[in-house]
């Protein structure tokens, strides 16, 4: 397996964006891995998911969100026809994480963590997102790193599967008793029961909890006790445990030695509809194990891997600083909370986040120019759209919430976060802003990096609030 971690999300304009400079100094396979990387670029993401079973996205339902994930690229291959291989570029997008096709592990790091490569950002949302309640996670980078990324998203998916109640299928069980109650096996009763002992072995198909997909949970648990980062997400919260403890209490067969025969029985799953959420814990599971012994290698496979796109993960993460500012966070999926553009008509729209009569906050993750004073630019269509959610919602103050990479905290003033004063006498009159939040590019350890971003969420938290207040 060869990894290279040369890639960054939203690198166009990049300059280190060509195969020469993605791979290690001493790397000379070039031909290979531009052959290997072509069938896949400039593919869209929904293609990529519904092609290759074993690439796992966030969010999962992609062709539901506000964003437009579905039509993201994992990359783009440029004069990928050239006659110098090592020549050719590769830009990114918004997404994050890590795939593998073939031979080749090709991580994706935020372009936050650009300086050190070792994920210190996208850990640290990963975990705000999926253990709000968890203070201390252990950090690892490298491969340890790249099995942490499928290892985040368990616990979640495991408590979404178990809501819609604990899976049952039908299995073959094998009894040898005198209560016959399915097919008797004959070769097999002559050979246990002869001569005769009152006995009779037969088969029965029973629908059972104790069955492949259980068994598969029930494997990947075991294997994640076995890490210091796996037992700490397996024990954030009461409902993680309850969750494993059901999962535990419905396998008594398992056997640790059956593990490759149980990967074996999921590589096809065919779960009942009314349990779709176990398809998505079905694939990071597989994923899971395989990953112990590096088993992806198979041509036909395709993609495998965990990518995460970063305006939902920015998002999601926005979502657990602002609680303080008792925010209403529109749910587009869910189609709640949503704000109602015309009084006469059913006509919906989800702002990221909002206070009715008070402020509308959109979320940026994707890299945004600045002009001198240090102020975004954002596309026309989106001043548009801030515009008319504050028309639409009176609210005196629109904001553009955005990742800023910082070497030395900076302190922004009101006039500093100005973006301008709406025109017109609805304007009521309106402010646009621009909030960033500083991220740290100094610190390599994982713990001060925190202790770092969390000054700089309460002075994100700060520049809010002082805004708001000042506009009432």
């Amino acid at each position: 397996m060869i990894r290279i971690n040369g890639l960054f999300d939203n690198n166009y304009n990049s300059q280190y964006k060509t195969l020469k400079h993605l791979c290690p100094e001493d790397f000379s396979q070039f031909e290979k891995l531009r052959e290997t990387l072509k069938p896949y670029s400039r593919k869209k993401l929904y293609e990529l998911q519904d092609q290759n079973p074993n690439l796992i996205i966030f969010p999962a339902d992609i062709k539901d969100t506000k964003d437009k994930i579905h039509d993201s690229v994992l990359y783009i291959l440029e004069n990928e026809y050239g006659e110098y291989p090592e020549e050719t570029e590769i830009t990114t997008s918004n997404l994050m994480g890590f795939f593998g096709i073939d031979s080749f592990e090709i991580h994706i790091h935020s372009r936050f963590d650009e300086k050190y490569r070792n994920d210190n950002f996208l850990h640290y949302m990963l975990s705000k997102v999926f253990f709000p309640n968890v203070v201390d996670l252990p950090h690892s980078t490298g491969a340890d790193g790249n099995l942490n990324l499928l290892l985040f998203a368990f616990p979640f998916l495991l408590n979404n599967a178990l809501k819609q109640g604990l899976i049952k299928e039908y299995q073959t069980h094998e009894y040898n008793n005198p209560n016959i109650r399915g097919v008797i096996d004959v070769q097999r009763h002559i050979r246990m029961n002869i001569p005769f002992n009152g006995k009779v072995a037969y088969k029965t198909r029973e629908h059972s909890r104790d069955n492949f997909t259980t068994q598969l949970i029930r494997h990947t648990i075991e294997f994640i006790k076995t890490t210091d980062f796996g037992r700490a997400i397996l024990e954030q919260d009461e409902n993680t445990k309850e969750s494993v403890n059901i999962i535990n209490e419905a396998t008594p067969s398992y056997s640790r030695n059956d593990r490759q025969f149980i990967i074996n029985k999921n590589l096809n799953p065919k779960i009942h509809p009314f349990y779709s959420e176990y398809n998505p814990l079905q694939k990071l599971c597989i994923q899971i194990l395989r990953y112990e012994y590096l088993d992806f290698k198979n041509e036909n496979e395709g993609l495998y891997g965990i990518i995460f796109d970063g305006a939902w993960l920015w998002e999601e993460y926005l979502n657990t600083i602002l609680g303080e500012l008792n925010i209403i966070h529109a749910e587009n999926k869910n189609s709640s909370k949503g704000i109602k553009l015309f009084s006469d008509k059913n006509y919906w729209n989800y702002p990221d986040f909002y206070k009715s009569g008070e402020f509308i906050l959109d979320a940026k993750y994707k890299k945004l120019t600045r002009d001198e004073n240090m102020k975004i630019s954002v596309d026309s269509s989106e001043y548009h759209q801030m515009i008319t959610y504050m028309r639409v919602q009176d609210a005196p103050v629109g904001g553009f919430v955005y990742p800023l990479a910082t070497e030395n905290t900076k302190a922004f003033t009101k006039d500093d976060l100005l973006i301008g004063t709406l025109n017109g006498e609805l304007s009521l009159p309106g402010k646009v802003y621009h909030f960033p939040l500083q991220i740290p590019q100094t610190q390599f350890e994982y713990n001060k990096f925190v202790k770092e971003i969390n000054f700089n969420e309460n002075n994100l938290l700060g520049s809010i609030s002082e805004v708001i207040s000042s506009s009432k």
